[in-house]
């Protein structure tokens, strides 16, 4: 609990700690009824609609971080129909009871009825015993505070590094501050306005996703064209005119390195998998011998792929701030003359689904398969020309700077709920209609 509370006035210290004098310290059985699990029926890879009357087992993933997410579950074969139990009522959380051990006892609220959504054996569904003494959504916040996220971690249980499990015991006998009822009715309210707001940010920056998605799908094509390069294509795989197709050696070539005898403070970087373009610092410094790999100084603007991983989005543009960290040998360094070919069209280009999947299709390996630098080469890709592929880049780039202006608000507003979270599910601060006469927030 906050260490402000301690030796305040209208303040009690409890195994909990330091919690306000009206609240009490009780076990989550004292409040909450036995947790309930469902069964793992068999699902096809089809995913069903909560509004629909098909049947649909959750997924882990339905439990985001307090967030239900109805979407993620799977259809129920036809042989499981009659197994399934449990389905998904309101105003109860549910828990994942079995997972890793990063996100084994995340839990979240369930707002809505969801009649042909079940439970799997994975989870529990908690209800109230006695729904004017729990409110389960201030519950749900507080189990997601980093002290009780650690409290739930420590009692999970297993051998493997994958999974763990809590027990129903365990769970029930965890201690937990409980404020009277309409304080945390309040206090659920008030987190819950910050919810609503991060969703609706959530649902803009989803918005944005899918119009940069289809403008893509239309610019890198020629389906959609700016007037004073010419006519759109209407057929698909049509070339439009003044468009060509040519092989990225026509275009680039690979950057010749200079291999790093030694490493003075600088820190590693990597092409993460799945970012599409996200080039990102890994923090950690190789050690460098004679016969081990070699590692190249990189510079801001350099267009980097991930040779092992391009097929997965591995690959993008090293960004200012990581000028002059290092990779290794594994990450291809592409020279774009940008008087031939703009690096951020050839970014979107690859970032093309269709487009960066395909490849894992020529790689080469019989482990680890791999693109060599003669089949980057030979990659082809449409060519307008630079200034209608510089155009193309513009609109899509200011697609990703909204994006990105949305996202830091919604970090934002996550940043602003974990500190209320502190402050008001510990009683460090009291909404002004639950302070006593003693009380001073």
């Amino acid at each position: 609990m906050s260490k402000r509370n301690e030796n305040r006035l209208g303040y009690k210290k409890t195994k909990v700690g330091w919690i306000p004098e009206e609240w009490e310290c009780v076990k989550i059985k004292d409040v909450c009824a036995q947790p309930v699990s469902g069964f793992s029926a068999k699902g096809t890879d089809n995913t069903v609609s909560p509004k629909t009357s098909d049947i649909g087992v959750l997924k882990l993933s339905c439990i985001d971080a307090g967030r239900f997410n109805p979407y993620e579950n799977k259809q129920v074969i036809q042989a499981d129909l009659s197994k399934v139990k449990t389905p998904i009522c309101k105003d109860i959380m549910l828990i994942s009871r079995s997972n890793t051990e990063e996100l084994v006892g995340l839990v979240c609220y369930v707002e809505e009825n969801y009649p042909n959504l079940f439970l799997s054996d994975l989870m529990w569904k908690v209800s109230a015993k006695k729904a004017e003494t729990i409110n389960l959504r201030w519950l749900t916040n507080l189990l997601l505070t980093k002290n009780y996220r650690k409290k739930i971690a420590a009692r999970a249980n297993g051998t493997s590094g994958s999974m763990k499990k809590i027990t129903k015991g365990s769970f029930l006998r965890l201690l937990i501050p409980l404020p009277p009822f309409p304080e945390q009715k309040k206090i659920a309210e008030i987190l819950s306005a910050w919810d609503r707001a991060t969703e609706q940010v959530g649902k803009l920056i989803d918005a944005k996703q899918r119009l940069k998605k289809g403008l893509m799908q239309q610019l890198l094509t020629g389906r959609m064209r700016f007037q004073e390069f010419g006519t759109p294509v209407k057929e698909k795989g049509e070339l439009p005119k003044g468009w060509r197709i040519v092989m990225l050696r026509d275009v680039a070539s690979i950057a010749k390195k200079k291999k790093l005898t030694s490493v003075h403070g600088e820190v590693l970087l990597t092409v993460k998998l799945h970012c599409l373009g996200i080039v990102r610092n890994t923090e950690r410094q190789p050690k460098l011998t004679e016969g081990g790999r070699p590692y190249f100084k990189r510079q801001a603007g350099e267009f980097l792929i991930g040779r092992q991983n391009f097929h997965n989005g591995g690959f993008g543009i090293i960004p200012k701030e990581l000028d002059g960290c290092i990779a290794s040998n594994a990450i291809t360094s592409l020279n774009v003359q940008e008087n031939k070919l703009s690096s951020r069209y050839l970014l979107y280009v690859f970032s093309n689904p269709n487009y960066y999947k395909r490849i894992g299709n020529i790689m080469d390996g019989t482990g680890q398969k791999e693109l060599s630098e003669k089949q980057i080469l030979r990659l082809k890709i449409l060519y307008p020309s630079v200034a209608e592929q510089t155009r193309i880049a513009a609109v899509l780039s200011t697609c990703d700077r909204e994006i990105e202006l949305l996202k830091k608000k919604q970090e934002k507003l996550k940043e602003q709920k974990n500190g209320l979270m502190q402050k008001l599910l510990t009683g460090e601060v009291r909404h002004p209609d639950f302070i006593n006469d003693k009380g001073i927030s």
